[in-house]
């Protein structure tokens, strides 16, 4: 039964105030009453069942800015449980603080320092390329991606990761264009991981689970800040992050900028008008349809059926715009946005609205519209998988050999199938490393 008497954090009209998962258990609440009620409780519990919380690793964060007025309290009943009160706190091995240097220190700094130590275990061994590339793809990666993939992680603090990882794979400077040595191995590369590209590859795995329906306590974090744009309905629309009319934390802005550099809506819908594209695209969040420099959205011309261009035209091809708004179902403010959304429509989409043919007559449905653009075609967002993301993202940064590029400069004439000796060598075990080495002359001690 649930204790009226302990109140969580209200995020819209929804209550947090509990988060589990195995044994580690978080609680969010909202006043110093609530902490003596759920510590009272626990008490009680541990009388009845014989369990008991570990207090000693029980720790307290204030949270909001009107801290002052309770940590006296909270301090008092805290100590009295020889519980103390922090300026961080460590949530399944992730730390959270207000503290950014602090917050830096626990998260990546003391990674780092795990990173370096783990290498150095393995740096005595005599290991080719490809056995240092999968030890860094074993040890490394994993524990430095589990608070990456959860947190903000800075450009210097990936940059320094990249630095660790390439002295480890050479043995020093690079003998190889890192570049080049990310690609797959019929494009000249050892598949060595990129951190960037692992990076955003879960970025837009974070979308995909917000685009489900399943409840999650930070989804409903989110969906509070995305409340004036619709939510999930973001997803399937042709959006730019930086002209959203709604502040986010930095974490989602990183999410939703790498989803929508991926996304078919962004990807396809350009400025030339077809009949199946006016069906497609989405008026409401829209990077060409701005007013006072934001895209917008309009709940109650949403509800009235208003979501994609081709509902800006009647069945007949006129512009709603030029119809007597007497005989349309809009309220005189309706009619007001109608008209400041076709005003901001860009020329070209103006011009050629009623030009497209008959409408499609097709209902839309936002959630079939999320797709991603992968290997050149469009998948459905539960179809995505993290290693097909990874790899999208990666060939946007992946280059050819240097050897290839300066045998291509001096032998213009002579045409190699560069895959298939690329591939060669790793048919036959043994002289993987002997042709890599050989071909790059990348020999060292």
């Amino acid at each position: 039964m649930l204790n009226k008497d302990i109140h969580g954090i209200m995020v819209g009209n929804e209550e947090i105030k509990l988060e589990i998962f195995a044994d580690d258990m978080t609680a969010f609440l909202r006043d110093h009453a609530s902490l003596d009620t759920l510590l009272n409780m626990v008490d009680s519990f541990s009388l009845h069942s014989g369990l008991k919380i570990n207090f000693e690793k029980t720790k307290v964060l204030f949270l909001g800015n009107d801290q002052e007025s309770t940590m006296e309290t909270v301090i008092s009943l805290a100590r009295n449980r020889n519980i103390t009160a922090k300026k961080a706190i460590k949530i399944l091995g992730v730390h959270f603080t207000y503290d950014q240097i602090l917050w830096r220190k626990l998260n990546f700094d003391e990674t780092l320092k795990t990173i370096k130590e783990r290498l150095n275990c393995w740096n005595w061994r005599n290991l080719t390329v490809l056995g240092r590339i999968q030890i860094i793809k074993s040890f490394v990666i994993p524990g430095f991606m589990y608070r990456a993939g959860l947190v903000c992680s800075h450009k210097e603090i990936v940059k320094e990761v990249n630095k660790i990882i390439f002295n480890f794979i050479w043995k020093g400077k690079d003998k190889v264009k890192r570049s080049a040595l990310i690609s797959d191995v019929e494009n000249g590369g050892l598949r060595a991981p990129h951190l960037e590209s692992i990076i955003k590859a879960q970025r837009i795995m974070c979308c995909k689970k917000f685009a489900n329906s399943q409840q999650s306590s930070w989804k409903i974090i989110l969906l509070h800040y995305l409340r004036r744009i619709r939510g999930r309905l973001l997803l399937s629309c042709n959006f730019n992050v930086k002209n959203l009319p709604v502040t986010l934390p930095k974490f989602y802005v990183e999410c939703l900028q790498t989803f929508s550099e991926h996304s078919v809506s962004v990807r396809e819908q350009g400025l030339n008008l077809s009949n199946s594209s006016r069906s497609s695209t989405v008026i409401w969040n829209n990077r060409h349809i701005l007013i006072d420099g934001k895209s917008v959205f309009y709940q109650s011309l949403f509800d009235k059926g208003i979501v994609t261009l081709e509902n800006l035209v009647t069945d007949t091809n006129v512009l709603l715009v030029r119809q007597d708004p007497n005989v349309l179902p809009f309220t005189p403010l309706e009619w007001f946005h109608l008209i400041q959304i076709f005003e901001a429509l860009p020329t070209q989409w103006r011009k050629s609205l009623t030009s497209c043919g008959p409408k499609s007559g097709e209902t839309f449905l936002w959630y079939n519209q999320i797709k991603l653009y992968l290997k050149n075609q469009a998948v459905q967002i539960e179809s995505v998988l993290s290693k097909n993301v990874y790899s999208e993202i990666r060939a946007g940064y992946e280059t050819r050999p240097t050897a290839q590029a300066r045998f291509e400069e001096q032998f213009p004439d002579v045409c190699l199938d560069w895959n298939d000796i690329y591939k060669l060598p790793f048919k036959v075990i043994p002289l993987k490393l002997f042709y890599y080495q050989t071909f790059f002359e990348t020999w060292h001690s």
